[in-house]
């Protein structure tokens, strides 16, 4: 697998676990990133379920982090 594909792949399986669109999965990394530089003052999504599950299946993975 490229790593276009990799990349693809785990964006769906991030949206499966999640229970959501591709989309929202890629807004939700971008707020997750925002937030573990302090970008983001105002909308913490560090501390969501969501941002559990995201950790979690990267940790699944085991061959990346998520950020």
């Amino acid at each position: 697998m490229n790593p276009i594909e990799e990349t693809e792949a785990i964006l769906r399986l991030l949206a499966i676990n999640l229970n959501d669109s591709v989309e929202k999965v890629r807004s939700l990394l971008h707020l997750m990133k925002n937030d573990a530089k302090k970008k983001v003052t105002t909308h913490s999504a560090m501390g969501t379920s969501e941002a559990e599950i995201v950790k979690s299946t990267f940790d699944s993975l085991g061959r990346m982090s998520w950020d």
